[in-house]
């Protein structure tokens, strides 16, 4: 389709695409964590000192109800959501 075009142009991956290409494994834009996520790794490379994933970051909903409780919700409304499987 572009071979006779001057353009640059490249696929477009999946995510389950791109992080298995040299690129991704090489700078390990994404590591996976012990149950098998993939997180973030360090976007920017620096010689010294050298980056590190110091935390994981907290499971999905893992915050919620503390959240809502800042918002102002009860905990019999938070727990009325939970029952509707709202959250």
């Amino acid at each position: 389709m572009f071979k006779d075009l001057d353009v640059c142009v490249s696929p477009v991956k999946t995510l389950d695409e791109a992080v298995q290409t040299k690129l991704f494994k090489e700078r390990q834009i994404l590591m996976k964590d012990e149950k098998e996520n993939f997180i973030q790794g360090i976007p920017i490379k620096l010689s010294q000192p050298p980056g590190r994933v110091a935390s994981l970051p907290v499971d999905f909903g893992q915050s919620t109800t503390q959240i809502l409780g800042d918002l102002g919700y009860s905990q019999e409304q938070i727990q009325d959501l939970y029952d509707q499987g709202i959250i």
